[in-house]
């Protein structure tokens, strides 16, 4: 086995950066003509879904598989949500230890003014590649994330340990119908 790289790999691996560079900034614009931020965002999208697919009251660990952060970093961010009036913490009756998320009207308002515009970043940044293309970019690009899944895991996250990007896709555009 050789340590050496080809072009390609070298160019792909830059590539990859580089778009994830560049879509953190974009988003990192965005959100600085909103009112709530990045990650506040996050969580009431990933809500509002995990609330439309589950059935049954949200506590903070439904959030962790969808957003990709520590336990800690999303109970500071729901701490400040809390403050700002956008989620509301209730304690479980039987198990006082538990505690549900409830998006309140004030989050729902918040997510509902942001989501079409949010949506839109996608669309303008996809929007170059056919149905085709796209199709065999996420073919390739979930080859690269499944290995990247077994090198830092040591295992595949599959997408039922995940909401299912359909079912995801379906909430998200009905949502960004509403006015």
């Amino acid at each position: 086995m050789t340590n050496l790289i080809t072009n390609d790999e070298h160019h792909l691996w830059r590539l990859l950066n580089r778009i994830g560079v560049l879509i953190e900034k974009y988003e990192a614009d965005f959100f600085t003509k909103t009112t709530i931020t990045k990650g506040q965002f996050k969580i009431l999208i990933t809500m509002a879904i995990i609330a439309e697919t589950k059935k049954s009251p949200i506590i903070l660990t439904d959030l962790i598989p969808s957003l990709d952060c520590t336990l800690v970093s999303i109970s500071s961010i729901i701490e400040r949500m809390e403050k700002n009036g956008l989620v509301k913490k209730l304690k479980d009756l039987p198990d006082k230890r538990s505690v549900h998320l409830i998006m309140t009207p004030k989050g729902k308002k918040m997510l509902n003014s942001t989501i079409s515009d949010n949506t839109q970043i996608i669309k303008d940044i996809l929007n170059v590649l056919s149905e085709s293309e796209l199709e065999l970019f996420i073919s390739l690009a979930s080859k690269v994330k499944n290995r990247l899944d077994e090198l830092y895991f040591g295992k595949l996250v599959s997408e039922s340990d995940l909401i299912k990007s359909d079912v995801t896709t379906q909430i998200i555009n009905k949502l960004s119908k509403r006015d």
